[in-house]
């Protein structure tokens, strides 16, 4: 394998050159030996890890548009014809601008609708819900909002619940928890491993 010296560095022309490369410099530049160097590189490969996912998140942020319909006597649609009990999936990425356009299907005699997104899957609104104005008879507004919590919610109809829910999924757009523990213990070893061929790599160059 081709090795070239670089102002006092190895440097090994193979895909292994960034993590060596890391090491090198900590070992080196920063006058820290090999043990040092990957107890660094332990602690900051998590931290980075949780960097990437963030930046990711931001990343795939969109602006969803949804037109929901709604009827005390029917439930919600994405259309007047649609209109049933529970109402259709609403599926959204964390993060993303949700812009709901509602429309109130009934007469003008009956009553108003409000959508509630229930983080707590009640239909008695929180602080941290998502909870539209009012919509009057034969009326319709746009309600926005952002989808800042990962789960599986129900939205209802505050003031007609029992007929007006449905189900609102909010994915992750971070990894969970457990896959990022995975993703670190694969660079870790990724790390150790380039650090054990570098050292078999430096032994093979010394003259014999």
């Amino acid at each position: 394998m081709r090795l070239k010296q670089v102002k006092g560095f190895v440097v090994q022309a193979s895909s292994h050159n960034c993590l060596y490369g890391l090491i090198e410099f900590l070992r080196i530049k920063v006058k820290l030996d090999m043990k040092v160097s990957l107890l660094v590189l332990l602690l900051v490969l998590p931290i980075a890890t949780f960097a990437i996912a963030a930046e990711v998140q931001s990343v795939h942020a969109a602006v969803q548009d949804f037109h929901l319909y709604g009827s005390y006597a029917s439930g919600w649609g994405f259309s007047p014809s649609s209109m049933a009990s529970p109402g259709p999936t609403i599926t959204v990425n964390e993060g993303d601008v949700v812009n709901l356009t509602l429309t109130n299907e009934d007469s003008v005699y009956a009553s108003p609708h409000q959508f509630l997104l229930s983080y707590h899957n009640s239909s008695t609104p929180q602080s941290d819900d998502a909870e539209s104005p009012q919509v009057a008879p034969r009326e319709t507004i746009i309600f926005s909002f952002t989808a800042n919590l990962s789960g599986t919610f129900t939205y209802y109809c505050v003031i007609h619940p029992s007929m007006m829910y449905g189900t609102f999924i909010v994915t992750s757009a971070i990894p969970e928890f457990p896959s990022l523990i995975i993703l670190s213990g694969f660079m870790v070893v990724a790390v150790f491993a380039v650090a054990l061929y570098s050292g078999k790599m430096k032994r093979s160059l010394v003259p014999r």
